[in-house]
């Protein structure tokens, strides 16, 4: 009898030992998850406030008359890159008058599609330019081949010193034409070292003289 009841007492301490082992194995679990999640946002804290030193640099560069490009800067264990364009240089979907919005689609589809995409585009402006393949007629090829020479950002003028050749063919007489950039994207991206997870924002602005006006603001992590 004494027997039986050490063996029992041994089944119910190993039992015991069982319970607190998995108890013990699920509170490391849940200190290394909870230490992966401060981590994480420490992380995504750093690539925000990098990617905001990037903004804040190619503002500087920008009043000094330069479009920034630059990339990997350090600042601690963290890292900025920031570029900027020239809406400019662009045709704005929006903004740009009919005749020469109609003459660069031409370019890339037939001049009755051309005017048809035209029309659309007047009724229903854009809201990215990626929208672009929901416009009826227009394929995913020919939005390729004419995103690289339009934008929704920018203010109808067209800077003839920085754009590309099928831009200044498709300028009609009544196109509003400028000689430097009276409007920028500003492009910053942010990491810390170490972590995948990259925060990026994309800012417009309006240039006059020295003077910048933020237009849009957009953030997003990648």
């Amino acid at each position: 009898m004494r027997n039986n009841r050490r063996g029992v007492a041994l089944i119910l301490v190993l039992g015991l030992l069982l319970i607190l082992g998995g108890i013990a194995t699920d509170i490391g679990r849940a200190a290394r998850l909870d230490a992966d999640i401060v981590e994480s946002m420490r992380a995504r804290t750093v690539a925000r406030y990098a990617a905001e030193s990037g903004i804040a640099l190619g503002l500087t560069q920008l009043r000094a008359h330069r479009l920034p490009n630059v990339s990997n800067v350090a600042l601690g264990d963290a890292r900025f890159g920031v570029v900027a364009l020239n809406l400019n240089a662009r045709i704005d979907l929006g903004h740009t008058d009919t005749a020469t919005i109609r003459s660069l689609l031409q370019q890339f589809v037939a001049p009755g599609l051309a005017a048809a995409i035209t029309r659309e585009l007047a009724v229903r402006p854009l809201q990215r330019v990626g929208e672009l393949t929901l416009v009826p007629g227009v394929t995913d090829e020919a939005a390729s081949a004419i995103v690289p020479y339009v934008t929704i950002w920018g203010d109808g003028s067209v800077d003839t010193s920085a754009a590309s050749g099928p831009v200044r063919a498709a300028l009609s007489p009544a196109a509003a034409v400028v000689s430097s950039a009276t409007r920028v994207l500003v492009v910053a991206r942010g990491w810390q070292q170490r972590f995948p997870l990259i925060h990026e924002i994309q800012a417009v602005y309006a240039i006059d003289g020295s003077t910048l006006e933020l237009v849009s603001w957009q953030e997003r992590d990648l």
